[in-house]
């Protein structure tokens, strides 16, 4: 798992963050959906999540060979501004901002691979002199997706396909994983 961009969607009208000590970081987990034995569905909005130990750890000498979750180095948003127009005394508009990431997530997969296992990206906003960590957005996205074929009426399972995924996060962002 690659992340490689979050994008703030706002029009402008909002700030992702104005206080400079504010820093955001990218969770990542494989998580396994624990449901009842009355709950039928499999839907990402249902059941709890337990976190799974499936992420290599990038200090792996120092530390247990897998961990449950990976954290993006702590980076401040910046702002791209548009052209600030014919008026000198006009202030820029936020246009949209972006922050670039250059992580690599090794993740081990479990031996039986069903429509119980996600994986979960959170986006954190964490105050570093107060070290206050505040959940702003999340997602889980199903590792396996399984469907009836029209033809031979036989079950397909798909894993997710390689290439760039645009994951929404909540209304305001969106993260670009390859």
């Amino acid at each position: 798992v690659y992340p490689k961009l979050i994008r703030s969607l706002s029009d402008g009208t909002i700030v992702p963050s104005t206080n400079q000590n504010d820093r955001l970081s990218l969770r990542i987990r494989l998580v396994e959906q624990e449901l009842t034995h009355h709950e039928q569905s499999f839907d990402s909005t249902d059941g709890v999540y337990e976190p799974m130990s499936a992420i290599y750890n990038p200090a792996s000498p120092s530390g247990p060979p897998l961990v449950e979750s990976f954290l993006t180095k702590l980076s401040a948003f910046p702002l791209i501004f548009s052209p600030s127009g014919a008026k000198s005394s006009s202030k820029p508009k936020v246009n949209k901002s972006e922050l670039f990431l250059n992580d690599e997530i090794k993740v081990r997969l479990p031996q039986v691979l069903d429509r119980r296992h996600f994986i979960q990206f959170t986006l954190l906003s964490v105050n570093i002199s107060t070290h206050k960590v505040n959940a702003i957005a999340e997602t889980t996205v199903p590792l396996v997706i399984s469907s009836k074929e029209a033809t031979s009426r036989g079950r397909v399972t798909t894993v997710i396909p390689n290439g760039l995924h645009r994951i929404q996060l909540g209304e305001e962002y969106q993260v670009h994983i390859e």
